[in-house]
């Protein structure tokens, strides 16, 4: 193990004896690691990327103050992000900065709800900007840095396995899984995309064997999985228009279309498809159809129309500085009060969050920073970067579809950071 490598682990290793701290100790010793966490993020050094990853994946006050700090981080280095084209980007997010700002000094000195809770409001605004952090330390990232990166990513989920006094999830299986899935299939159908140097199938088939299936094969990361592979088997193939659909900004249309349709045929869904989805099991095609109906009409699309009716009906345009609640009515008749998780869907959410006209502004700066990676396929050869950016982008339009999780503090910084990395690899080969 070279020197680069110690460095790696002995910070892979003291985040990992400090999860404790960020997951059962209070505010005060969350402070005392934020000093050492946010010189280890402004050193831009990909050594202490690995690291980082695991800091923030608890989503608490350490990983609030992290999206923050990356806004400043990007500022400063604003000269680099125009060289590699995403200045713009960071424009048109400062542009409502001064709006959040406010809401964050109400916040603290008006509502007197604290720094943790005003920064909570705005993590979904905060969370665009690791994409900048991973754009500015894309050109220092080497192979070993990338292995310790996906052993991280492997490796964390582990702890939603463990017997813990309470659950814990870690959202970074939902990048594990489809990672796995496309690293250990693609291999299969061309020598392009066979992985060379490190036996990422062998560490594939464990993560999937030993960790995705106990913990539960989820809807999103499979669905998140068979769009990274359409894409590269697109891609492969030389399937110019297809491999163009899923990864131009049309594909913003796609998904529009996909929610009316789903909203629109809630009715269509009849109750004898109700099913107990607890001990629900996917024997065939037929059972896989029915728990798919499940998911659109009876697990989203309910909450996709009540929080459309919300927006429309209380005319939501604005950002309030709060998160209001919202009812829907499953198809089975039942009316749900008060509604406090998320819609479920990003464009949606944000629009929730902010009100439409920065819902709708923010979810097209979304779209158009997920698929810049389309920029990758043209300019590198690296079967790894080519996957990783593929998985990418299929958890990138999964996730926009039927949850939010990627741009909530819990794993936006890994996610957009890595958007971000792959992306500044691509551009800065191209210049």
């Amino acid at each position: 193990m070279n020197e680069k490598q110690q460095h790696i682990f002995l910070h892979i290793i003291i985040a990992l004896m400090c999860l404790p701290i960020h997951y059962y100790m209070g505010e005060i010793f969350k402070l005392a690691l934020l000093p050492y966490i946010i010189y280890m993020l402004y050193s831009k050094n990909p050594n202490y990327l690995p690291a980082l990853i695991i800091h923030t994946t608890p989503g608490n006050t350490v990983s609030l103050v992290v999206l923050f700090a990356t806004i400043w981080l990007a500022m400063a280095n604003f000269k680099k992000l125009k060289q590699t084209g995403v200045a713009p980007l960071l424009v048109c997010l400062l542009i409502v900065f001064p709006v959040f700002l406010y809401f964050l000094y109400e916040g603290i000195f008006i509502k007197n709800i604290g720094l943790s809770f005003s920064l909570q409001y705005l993590g979904f605004y905060l969370s665009f900007f690791p994409f900048f952090y991973g754009v500015l330390i894309a050109d220092k990232i080497t192979k070993a840095h990338w292995v310790s990166i996906v052993l991280v990513i492997f490796l964390m989920p582990i702890i939603m396995l463990l017997p813990l006094p309470e659950r814990i999830v870690i959202r970074l299986f939902w990048l594990a899984l489809p990672l796995s899935i496309c690293l250990f299939v693609v291999s299969f159908f061309s020598n392009k995309l066979k992985v060379r140097g490190v036996d990422f199938k062998f560490w594939s088939i464990l993560f999937i064997l030993f960790i995705g299936i106990p913990y539960g094969l989820k809807f999103t990361p499979i669905f998140s999985a068979l769009i990274a592979i359409l894409i590269l088997i697109f891609y492969v193939k030389g399937y110019k228009s297809l491999f163009n659909l899923l990864t131009r900004f049309r594909v913003g249309i796609v998904v529009l279309i996909l929610i009316v349709l789903a909203i629109n045929n809630i009715g269509g869904y009849s109750t004898y498809q109700q099913i107990d989805i607890a001990n629900f099991e996917i024997v065939d095609f037929e059972s896989f159809m029915t728990y798919l109906n499940f998911k659109t009409f009876d697990d989203r699309a309910v909450l996709w129309k009540g929080a459309w009716d919300f927006l429309i009906n209380k005319s939501f345009y604005w950002p309030t500085g709060e998160v209001p609640s919202y009812s829907f009515q499953t198809s089975s008749g039942r009316d749900i009060e008060d509604i406090e998780f998320g819609v479920h869907n990003l464009g949606l959410e944000l629009m929730r969050n902010y009100g439409i006209v920065f819902g709708v502004y923010l979810i097209s700066i979304y779209l158009i920073i997920i698929t810049k990676l389309n920029i990758v396929f043209s300019s590198t050869k690296n079967p790894f970067i080519l996957i990783l950016t593929a998985t990418l982008m299929g958890l990138g339009i999964a996730e926009a579809i039927v949850g939010q999780a990627v741009l909530m503090p819990i794993f936006s910084f890994t996610f957009l950071g890595l958007v971000g990395s792959c992306y500044g690899i691509a551009k800065l080969k191209s210049l």
